[in-house]
């Protein structure tokens, strides 16, 4: 259940970000050097890169997808093109949700994020991309009530690891397609459980499901397990507090009938009882002893 609910949770973590990166574009977007490809649009993006580190890159490019300006520094030609999010930038003029891939520049993985920069007339400048990565999701994981073992895994439509809680420097970036673990997870190709053993051959119990933006699916899964030896004691656990509950149900319910059966019926019929005795006994005044309106 608490792997479940850590998925959730980052699935909507994930929306909040994406809806504040759209509103943090467009403000940069506006910013006078950053329009004019100014060369001070570097150390902007710098700036707003060192005070968001949910962004593991930020850079400017040219309608081309050549990489003009960028928050950090980088070597040689750096090019954007063949990115989603550049060409549905390029398409729409507007804000475009790309997929998670290994950022050129910075080596890390992230979604792309596009915003177009606009000349007055209408004439596309450039493209401000930015990628957010997955420095957020450990914030997840260590706030949830997880055993110790537990485990986070993001990958992508190939099955190449963008991001897991164990032995990081391990698996990220190697394609694990050919996996059980993975073939598994994308065979089913949406949200699901299942008892499967993770890269470092641990079986947990799995929860997984496409990471999506609303109606937008982000080729991209994640995956929270926890070992198979705290499922089995939590569901121990669920199922000693249902049968609790239902013992104290029926004593309860034992309860009520008792006094219903006291109160409503067995009261009237031994007062019934008494008065018959009393007239056989040729007392003939005695009452019944019941209220008035009762079945006297």
């Amino acid at each position: 259940r608490e792997a479940a609910k850590v998925g959730s949770l980052v699935q909507e973590r994930t929306e909040s970000l994406i809806e504040g990166s759209r509103a943090q574009l467009r403000a940069l977007a506006r910013m006078p050097e950053i329009r004019a490809l100014d060369p001070s649009a570097s150390d902007r993006l710098a700036e707003v890169l060192g005070d968001q580190p949910i962004y593991t890159s930020l850079v400017v490019t040219d309608p081309s997808g050549k990489v003009v300006y960028s928050a950090l520094p980088f070597q040689n030609e750096a090019r954007f093109d063949r990115f989603d999010a550049f060409k549905k930038t390029i398409a729409t003029r507007s804000f475009s949700l790309g997929k998670y891939n290994f950022n050129p520049i910075s080596g890390k993985p992230g979604l792309n994020l596009g915003y177009p920069l606009l000349e007055p007339d209408g004439r596309l400048a450039g493209v401000l991309i930015a990628s957010l990565g997955f420095s957020w999701v450990a914030d997840f994981m260590a706030q949830a009530d997880l055993p110790r073992d537990a485990a986070m895994v993001i990958f992508d439509a190939d099955g190449v690891v963008l991001h897991q809680t164990l032995e990081t420097d391990e698996w990220v970036g190697k394609n694990m397609g050919k996996a059980l673990f993975v073939q598994t997870i994308l065979k089913q190709g949406g949200a699901g459980k299942a008892v499967l053993k993770g890269f470092d051959g641990v079986e947990r119990l799995y929860a997984y499901a496409p990471i999506r933006s609303g109606t937008s699916e982000m080729s991209a899964y994640l995956a929270v397990g926890i070992p198979t030896s705290a499922a089995e004691a939590e569901a121990w656990r669920s199922l000693l507090r249902n049968l609790l509950i239902l013992m104290v149900g029926g004593l309860i319910s034992v309860g009520i009938a008792s006094f219903v059966s006291e109160n409503l019926f067995l009261y009237d019929t031994r007062v019934i009882l008494k008065t018959a005795r009393r007239l056989e006994a040729g007392d003939l005044s005695a009452p019944t002893g019941l209220p008035t309106g009762s079945s006297e």
